[in-house]
């Protein structure tokens, strides 16, 4: 169980996954579709998870990623992965706060913050704008890839230099291939959660070592996510435990069904992937490429879980 802002989960939406707003805000008009029969059912609900936003950052970025060819930077690759160079498209912080946030609120959603501050004196200015957030659940940093991965001290300086500008639980999300355990051991005991890990670049992933990205025709390599990185994070799981910290810890990356290749294997049921992460000690677990492979999937998790709660309550 990680701790938030008067409230208390194991299970997060991942950054991206359900847009600006939990409702799929800034995702191209086919993706909104394909999942608005299951919202229409009730089988797709934000309001069971937290919802970690698709990353903002201080300034607009353009990015990659457009409506009516989205193609272009991001593909399906094997049977239950994708590979994407959205490049940060978002609107920045202002927009977020003023268009984005509003209807997530009134919703009634518990919402985590993604930022991505690059310097000090941004990480300073984005938390004068979530202080007028205060019902935000937490902010999560994910300052992967644009803080240069061999300085973990200006690394460590915006995220503790952002915790003390804000009244609210943060956590910072790390990438593959930062060196995240010498991250993690600087900021334990200082952070409300690290998760573990972001999508795993083209070129690091030794799954695909020799293959062409699906994205090289757009002129992309681009990042691995979904089954095929599942292996990535679970030893990555296990080697933060090893390391005997006390910041909790959420649980990302392959967080999918169905079967993968047979040099990644993962659980056939979305059940058994989140049971194996909970088991090996995650606090909690992190759905992302889940809501596009199987969008009713998170949710049916979530309920058997609370059921199985409630029993155990019953049965006392």
């Amino acid at each position: 169980m990680i701790h938030l802002n008067n409230i208390s989960t194991q299970f997060f939406a991942g950054a991206g996954a359900l847009g600006f707003d939990g409702f799929d805000g800034g995702h191209p008009p086919l993706v909104r579709w394909y999942k608005k029969p299951y919202r229409w059912l009730g089988l797709l609900d934000p309001r069971e998870f937290v919802v970690i936003t698709k990353t903002i950052t201080g300034s607009p970025v353009k990015g990659n990623l457009t409506d009516w060819s989205f193609w272009r930077s991001v593909r399906r690759y094997g049977k239950r992965s994708i590979v994407n160079c959205v490049a940060l498209t978002n609107p920045g912080l202002r927009v977020w706060v003023d268009e984005y946030w509003p209807r997530a609120r009134d919703a009634g959603l518990k919402i985590v913050l993604s930022l991505q501050p690059s310097t000090l004196s941004e990480a300073a200015w984005m938390a004068s704008y979530v202080r007028r957030c205060p019902e935000l659940a937490g902010v999560q940093l994910n300052l992967c890839p644009n803080v240069a991965q061999t300085d973990l001290g200006l690394f460590e300086a915006i995220v503790l230099n952002f915790c003390r500008q804000v009244d609210l639980p943060v956590g910072v999300k790390f990438g593959y291939t930062q060196p995240w355990p010498e991250l993690c051991k600087r900021l334990d005991g200082k952070l409300a959660w690290v998760e573990l890990i972001n999508a795993v670049p083209w070129k690091d992933a030794t799954i695909v070592k020799g293959q062409v990205s699906p994205l090289a025709k757009y002129g992309y390599d681009g990042s691995l996510s979904g089954s095929d990185i599942a292996h990535y994070s679970l030893d990555a799981l296990v080697e933060y435990k090893n390391l005997g910290l006390k910041t909790p810890v959420a649980s990302g990356g392959g967080v999918v069904g169905g079967e993968a290749s047979k040099l990644a294997p993962v659980a056939s049921r979305l059940e058994d992937n989140v049971c194996t992460r909970f088991k090996l000690g995650a606090d909690a677990v992190v759905f992302s490429t889940a809501f596009l492979w199987e969008p009713a999937g998170p949710n049916r998790v979530v309920r058997a879980y609370n059921k199985s709660r409630e029993l155990q309550e019953i049965n006392k």
